[in-house]
């Protein structure tokens, strides 16, 4: 159901190893959440430890407005219930997927993010970090798409791995599920999904 679980892997690693080069409210914003995963990450292997990884992966990503940009029309038909059911299991699925991948020490792996841009678009609330992650000979970019409103703290809303987005892969993994075998059926594989990741 999800194409790129590497890169949902990389979104949430990308903050543990950030080398800031370029400062501004959303980088700083990004910067200030690295730390406190790497805080959690560092914390002794256990059921503690879990637990906090779930809680960060849940806080990283506003998945209502990444639904609603996913899913488009066939979000807004959804009912207040149907988005919260939708909701809360596609952020059990993300949580769960970081935790099992973080049982060893994440912040052993040799990598190295530096951030090589902001862009804030004005009147918009939406701004983006750009940076390059180094790993081994390779090297990638991901950039983070976040929401920026008055009075609120800043919240993510896409991460774009290679020009590949969160928005983008879940809009081809969900849609045709929904066109071809109706809500239902997404939900019922979405639950089979968590089922699989939980035992």
């Amino acid at each position: 159901m999800i194409k790129r679980p590497v890169f949902l892997f990389t979104f949430l690693l990308a903050f543990l190893v950030a080398v800031p080069a370029f400062a501004g409210p959303p980088t700083d914003f990004v910067k200030k959440k690295s730390e406190k995963l790497f805080d959690v990450v560092n914390q002794p292997v256990g059921a503690k430890r879990t637990t906090a990884l779930k809680a960060e992966a849940r806080s990283l990503v506003n998945y209502e407005e990444l639904a609603k940009r996913a899913l488009g029309k066939h979000w807004e038909a959804r009912t207040d219930v149907e988005k919260k059911a939708f909701i809360d299991l596609l952020e059990r699925l993300v949580e769960l997927n970081y935790a099992n991948r973080f049982q060893a020490k994440a912040s052993t792996t040799k990598y190295t993010v530096a951030y090589t841009g902001e862009k804030v678009r004005e009147g918009t609330g939406q701004a983006i970090v750009k940076t390059k992650v180094t790993y081994g000979d390779e090297v990638f970019t991901l950039d983070y798409k976040l929401l920026m409103k008055k009075d609120a703290e800043p919240t993510i809303y896409d991460a774009v791995f290679d020009d590949i987005s969160l928005e983008e892969t879940y809009r081809d993994s969900y849609v045709p599920i929904i066109e071809k075998e109706g809500w239902p059926s997404l939900i019922k594989r979405m639950k089979k999904k968590l089922d699989s990741l939980d035992k």
